[in-house]
């Protein structure tokens, strides 16, 4: 995956950003496999069965991922194939602003720390 200067972008930095922990793994995984099932994320990452449904959900409900049954010759119901919704520049705007604004309310808050400390 390339930044926009064509540098590799550092995902393992995902980790403690992205919670839970799960979600950072599942989205790692797709980042660099593309669409993927459920079960080829837990064979991917380790993950258990419910650890990737967690992460997909979370992931889901920021609207980065969605899913679509795939085509299967198999009777009964097709797996989803899960796939990233927005683009990479979009997760890293997304992130940097959330970080943005989780550094400025941490800053206030340590001012009115050292403010009834003096």
């Amino acid at each position: 995956m390339k930044a926009r200067s064509g540098e590799d972008l550092p995902w393992q930095y995902l980790d403690g950003i992205i919670t839970p922990p799960s979600a950072s793994e599942v989205l790692k995984c797709l980042l660099q496999n593309g669409e993927c099932t459920t079960q080829s994320i837990v064979e991917l990452t380790g993950l258990i069965k419910g650890e990737v449904h967690s992460g997909l959900r979370k992931l889901r409900w920021r609207g980065w991922v969605s899913s679509v049954e795939s085509v299967s010759t198999r009777p009964g119901r097709p797996p989803h194939l899960w796939a990233l919704s927005i683009s990479e520049e979009e997760m890293i705007q997304t992130l940097l602003h959330e970080l943005s604004t989780e550094t400025h309310i941490l800053a206030d808050a340590i001012r009115r720390i050292e403010r009834i400390g003096r």
